[in-house]
């Protein structure tokens, strides 16, 4: 089963992923970050998160993109990154990504704090 959770306060808010974070529901996710880009502050929670594919990686990684060049802090804890979404990382063999539009290059093992040694 798949849910989002919003906890929101004046400058803050913690977006709660729950369940299977994977194509089908990535329209859900992306709608959902969209609403809340008004906060200074965004928390996303990961800890509950069942299943997770490439796409999930794309639309997180496109988000944090969207949050630097617009100066809002986004967060996402050590201990909300999920095993399953680290060893999915990992797999794809990648650590670098280029985005075309912000010719911005950073390490997706930094941006996650990855330890690839951790199993």
């Amino acid at each position: 089963m798949f849910y989002i959770e919003n906890e929101k306060t004046d400058n803050e808010i913690i977006i709660k992923i729950n369940g299977n974070a994977t194509i089908q529901n990535i329209e859900k996710i992306n709608e959902n970050f969209n609403e809340n880009l008004s906060f200074n502050k965004i928390i996303i929670d990961l800890r509950n998160i069942t299943e997770v594919d490439f796409s999930f990686v794309q639309i997180l990684v496109l988000f944090y993109s969207y949050c630097l060049s617009n100066k809002l802090l986004l967060i996402i804890k050590d201990d909300y990154f999920p095993q399953n979404l680290n060893n999915l990382v990992i797999q794809l063999g990648f650590d670098r990504l280029q985005l075309k539009n912000e010719n911005l290059i950073f390490s997706l093992k930094d941006f996650f704090k990855i330890n690839i040694g951790r199993q």
